[in-house]
């Protein structure tokens, strides 16, 4: 019997000192600091927010540099997990740290807040304190791409053309759009020369075969490349009936007409764009 008491009691002992370990280790601040930074690289936002939580609330001594960064992290997973206090928490980082090395960061997640809610004059003024050199690969592709868009939204399209025309030449996902936006660019700013080999690249996929070969239609009109623009209006309207850029190229036939003298075809064209307008 006196075996097996002292046999609890042992058992007892050894538990208790694996339970204090294991607290021992999941409490301690560095512990809780670099597990933060492992799962923010794993992309597992919401446990890293937890760990940095933690981190920041420990009453052992810490850092003043390991605070910024936690604090820094703590902002980060926020935004990452587009908490409704993201913002309210990285202008507080911002507040307190001035001086911060996450300055570049910090602003690319503001920028990216302002650019998601369609506030692309504020977006803007975030972009603008931004050094790319600064970001990561994928940072720095994300905000030429939103710099580039909003600068478009505002109509600052040369600064947008010469950003999409860098984005287009890198081996990225924006590879496609960024041609789009590019050739856009070009074409509204009346450059249409170079606007067109780039809609021609892209005019059959899928994501764009809606929109582009309307503006190749209109280049060539604008060209005054009629045969082109015959051929591909009439393409687009015996394979596109239902597409609402229809309208635009009735108007443009009305227009050819018109000059040519041919009232009556440009009357019957005429009408038919009044009819697709919305």
């Amino acid at each position: 019997m006196k075996k097996i008491i002292i046999l609890s009691l042992l058992l007892s002992m050894f538990a208790n000192q694996g339970f204090s370990q294991q607290t021992l280790i999941y409490t301690n601040p560095d512990y809780l600091f670099n597990q933060g930074k492992e799962l923010f690289a794993q992309r597992k936002y919401a446990a890293s927010y937890r760990s940095f939580e933690e981190f920041l609330k420990s009453t052992e001594e810490i850092q003043a540099g390991q605070i910024q960064e936690a604090e820094f992290y703590l902002a980060a997973n926020s935004f990452e997990l587009r908490k409704d206090n993201a913002e309210a928490i990285l202008k507080d980082f911002f507040y307190k740290h001035p001086y911060t090395p996450f300055y570049d960061k910090t602003n690319l997640m503001l920028g990216m807040l302002e650019y998601e809610n369609k506030d692309y004059s504020d977006a803007l003024i975030y972009f603008n304190n931004i050094d790319p050199k600064r970001l990561g690969l994928r940072e720095r592709t994300d905000y030429m791409f939103a710099m580039g868009y909003s600068c478009l939204q505002t109509k600052n399209y040369t600064q947008a053309l010469s950003i999409f025309k860098k984005l287009k030449e890198m081996n990225t996902r924006y590879n496609l759009a960024a041609t789009y936006y590019y050739a856009y660019s070009e074409y509204t700013v009346g450059n249409y020369q170079a606007a067109l080999p780039e809609f021609v690249k892209i005019e059959n996929n899928p994501a764009y075969s809606r929109i582009v070969p309307y503006y190749i239609a209109q280049i060539y009109y604008l060209q005054k490349d009629y045969t082109k623009f015959y051929e591909k209006a009439d393409y687009l309207l015996k394979n596109n009936p239902n597409n609402n850029n229809n309208g635009e190229i009735y108007r443009i036939l009305g227009e050819i007409a018109y000059e040519k003298k041919n009232y009556a075809s440009a009357i019957t064209n005429f009408r038919k764009y009044e009819e697709m307008i919305p």
